[in-house]
């Protein structure tokens, strides 16, 4: 578990990610990012039409792609649909990466991920939590 330590040491130990929706006009567009707590880079996202399962594991999965032999991050995300999903923990698993979640309804738990999603703040894009 990463504690409420939103740090790393290294790149690829700790990542962060979550679901945010934006309006764009009258459209919702919802963004799955992936960044490194490391150097808090993005390393990987997707944008889509819906908060849905295909949209974080399609953000996943490029992640994951990036990792030499000897990397095995802890992912954390928080309590969501699609990252308590079978598919979610078993590309997970399948890289050798841990999963870690916040507690149901502790928003201290969360705040990597809120940083994650405020850095992708635009002033021509709104974001909204989506709760995914």
């Amino acid at each position: 578990m990463l504690d409420r330590d939103f740090t790393a040491d290294a790149p690829n130990r700790n990542w962060v990610t979550d679901v945010t929706e934006f309006r764009v006009g009258e459209a919702k567009l919802y963004l799955s990012p992936v960044m490194d707590l490391f150097d808090r880079q993005i390393i990987a996202h997707s944008i889509g039409a819906s908060p849905s399962l295909a949209l974080t594991n399609s953000s996943l999965l490029p992640a994951l792609a990036t990792l030499g032999a000897d990397g095995a991050p802890m992912v954390r995300s928080d309590q969501g649909f699609p990252y308590l999903h079978a598919s979610w923990r078993r590309l997970l698993a399948d890289a050798g990466a841990t999963r870690s979640m916040s507690r149901k309804g502790n928003c201290y738990d969360n705040r990597g991920n809120r940083e994650l999603l405020r850095a992708s703040q635009t002033p021509t894009a709104s974001p909204q939590d989506s709760r995914a």
